[in-house]
């Protein structure tokens, strides 16, 4: 779909230590979203099936980051805090928008951001993944 495209760069302003099982969130049907410069945004790990569109109920929050350059974020990006990558952008919930989006991450395990160290002010990367198309 895209030739080139820019890394999109946030910083945490608040970290989270909270999980549910019981969210319901299913994402928006849209594949790519516009992040704006300024705009803050949550992050909620999850962990889907096989359908896209299907019901997540078990999630985890990192926390809110600050957008600091914008651009095009896509679905398959990958998501690195710090150089490590903590999963895929899986979609966009907009339960809450356009106060913000939440932005659903797949990942492997569900931690939350305080579990993992995240420290405020430091970046989150939205990337395209190895080997896919900007």
């Amino acid at each position: 779909m895209f030739t080139q495209r820019s890394e999109v760069f946030g910083r945490w302003v608040a970290v989270m230590e909270h999980r549910r099982d019981d969210r319901k969130m299913v994402p928006a049907a849209w594949k790519t979203r516009c992040i704006r410069s300024g705009d803050v945004h949550e992050f909620i790990l999850c962990r889907p099936g096989a359908d896209r569109a299907a019901e997540m109920n078990d999630v985890s929050y990192l926390g809110f980051a600050e957008i600091v350059r914008g651009g095009v974020v896509v679905i398959g990006d990958e998501v690195q805090v710090s150089g490590r990558v903590v999963g895929t952008v899986h979609g966009f919930d907009e339960t809450h928008f356009p106060n913000h989006y939440n932005i659903l991450i797949a990942a492997g395990e569900l931690v939350t951001g305080a579990e993992i160290g995240l420290e405020l002010g430091e970046g989150v990367t939205f990337r395209p993944a190895p080997g896919a198309s900007a």
